[in-house]
């Protein structure tokens, strides 16, 4: 008499065939279970359904899940086998859990396509060549991860990037692989490893953080490290560079500009200090590489480059940081930095999309940033004056942006956003001098109210809209038009908003913290009312996150040209563009 079949378990798939998404039997062992002699378990939930024929990776995740569930023997499985692999490289990295080389040569393919004009530091072909010939090569690998995690952060690539259900890698995957990787570089007894790929790994982790949270503690540390590595190198001083090749002048040469120019964008857009101060003794910029400069990639550079290096040297930084600008000499200086910035704008050079659309927005950005400095103490014929010129460098900026694609402009990430809000910003801080400019021509194409929704549909159309700067941008102009902060939890009946004064630490020590109210009192919504500076402006609106509308998803449009009702009030206008309607 044949046995009694075994019972089914519920109506589950066991481990095996979830990982390889194929039909179970689901009885213990199951058929395909014993097809292939593996063990049948059933410790993981369902999964999707995907390829029946079994894979070697397929193999290897199936035997690596039933491993973890089995900690005793991980514990007592030692042996030379399973060091072998881990000691091969230059480091100690573990094997398990690795990005597979397939996952970051798709990404890695992204970066001469993309971002190569934005990012002109490394041959990322000499990357790829080295994981396919060496894998046990623990500091490639932990760059490999760095700049994957980077390129994912920065193009907000849809899926992570996957182009296979099968690739298991992530942004943050990666981004945890490179950290480790190269912990356990540094861990030697000799200290931590000082070379360009160390610097460049600092560099694109702090790329990969200021996507998540600009301006945060983990973004800006990186960056600091990288500054300091080149510093410990030498790329500053030029007397380094007499040993070494052509071309490994010209790519730490570029690497130390790179940095330079990173650092001034970091400080500008979040009020910070510089420690890469120039000197004579900075090596040039370097020569053209016709081979990998395509498309005129480093003449652009130059230019970029010639843009910060113009306000460091007009001292336009001390400026910025100072307590006081009221003076002559400050003036003048500001005064001269734009005409060198006005120059700059009347030179029309054929380059490269990308780093072209980045300076055009940097300038128009720095161009507005300085016009706001020099109107600090405030006097009348400054502030008119100081209206009607941002107006001009702002239609000017609108005028020719719409030449750049959506690509060119998304390849630059956050700082893009970040500045296209402070020129708005300091459009509507110009404004508030003056209600009556804010439907006047004041003899330019369009009207700064006009000028105000092109920014908006701008700012909501990058990277698929960043909705906490266009919350912000809202309530600044709102502000404007009210002449104090407004309500936006309940524009119907205005509250008194109150603030209670805070005693714990405000410092942000996690790039994904969420603000708990805990300085808020009860039933109160925002910051005391009363016109605040930029700084305090934002720093306010950010710590008060409970007032802050939520819109819903910002609708992409084909163009930036809009119709505006000129007797509509401005929040309401804006507010409808966020709904889409």
């Amino acid at each position: 008499m044949s046995s009694t079949p075994r019972r089914k378990i519920g109506s589950r798939a066991c481990d095996g065939c979830k990982i390889r998404k194929v039909r179970c039997s689901e009885t213990p062992p199951c058929t395909r279970c014993s097809s292939v002699g593996i063990e049948c378990t059933f410790n993981k939930l369902q999964g999707i359904r995907g390829p029946r024929s079994l894979r070697a990776k397929t193999l290897a995740q199936i035997q690596t899940f039933q491993e973890s569930q089995r900690p005793s023997q991980s514990q007592n499985s030692t042996g030379a086998g399973s060091l072998e692999g881990s000691s091969a490289g230059r480091g100690n990295h573990s094997e398990r859990g690795r990005t597979p080389v397939s996952s970051l040569i798709v990404r890695l393919c992204l970066y001469n396509h993309r971002l190569f004009p934005v990012w002109p530091i490394l041959s990322v072909d000499n990357v790829i060549a080295r994981l396919l010939r060496d894998q046990a090569d623990v500091e490639n690998f932990a760059l490999a991860n760095a700049i994957c995690a980077a390129i994912i952060a920065q193009l907000k690539l849809p899926f992570e990037g996957r182009t296979d259900d099968d690739d298991p890698a992530t942004a943050a995957s990666m981004a945890a692989e490179c950290q480790n990787a190269k912990a356990s570089l540094q861990g030697g007894d000799g200290g931590p490893i000082m070379n360009l790929n160390m610097l460049r790994i600092s560099f694109f982790q702090h790329i990969y953080h200021e996507n998540l949270s600009p301006g945060g503690s983990k973004s800006l540390l990186f960056l600091r490290e990288a500054l300091t590595i080149a510093q410990i190198m030498g790329l500053q001083r030029q007397s380094t560079y007499a040993s070494l090749s052509a071309e490994e002048q010209q790519m730490r040469s570029r690497i130390l500009w790179l940095l330079f120019v990173t650092e001034r964008g970091v400080a500008m857009l979040h009020r910070l200090p510089t420690i890469l101060t120039w000197q004579p003794s900075f090596p040039p910029v370097g020569g053209l590489d016709c081979e990998q400069d395509k498309a005129q990639i480093l003449p652009a550079f130059k230019r970029l480059v010639e843009l910060f290096w113009t306000l460091d040297q007009g001292g336009a930084f001390d400026l910025i940081y100072a307590d006081s600008r009221g003076d002559t000499q400050g003036s003048s200086r500001l005064d001269y930095i734009q005409h060198c910035l006005q120059e700059m704008a009347a030179e029309e050079q054929d380059s490269n999309e990308v780093q072209s659309a980045d300076i055009l927005v940097t300038r128009s950005w720095m161009q507005t940033v300085l016009w706001r400095v020099s109107t600090d103490p405030p006097r009348t014929y400054k502030q008119t004056n100081h209206a009607i010129q941002t107006c001009r460098i702002i239609s000017d900026f609108l005028s020719k942006i719409n030449r750049y694609s959506k690509t060119a402009l998304e390849a630059h990430g956050p700082t893009i956003e970040l500045k296209i809000y402070e020129m708005a910003n300091a459009l509507t801080d110009a404004l508030s001098t003056d209600l009556d400019l804010l439907r006047s021509s004041i003899g330019i194409t369009a009207r700064p109210v006009d000028m105000l929704v092109q920014l908006q549909k701008l700012l909501a159309s990058s990277r698929g809209g960043n909705k906490t700067l266009l919350t912000l941008l809202c309530a600044r102009i709102a502000e404007v038009e009210r002449g104090g902060p407004p309500n936006l939890i309940s524009p119907a009946a205005p509250l008194v908003l109150e603030v209670v004064e805070t005693h714990g630490d405000d410092a942000n020590d996690d790039d994904n913290d969420d603000d708990d109210g805990s300085g808020i009192a009860s039933g109160a919504v925002g910051p005391p009312r009363g016109r605040l500076s930029y700084p305090a402006y934002l720093d306010t609106r950010l710590n008060f996150p409970a007032q802050l509308p939520v819109w819903p998803e910002i609708r992409r449009e084909p163009s930036y040209n809009v119709n505006v009702d000129p007797s509509m009030d401005l929040e309401i206008m804006f507010m409808q563009l966020g709904n889409g309607s």
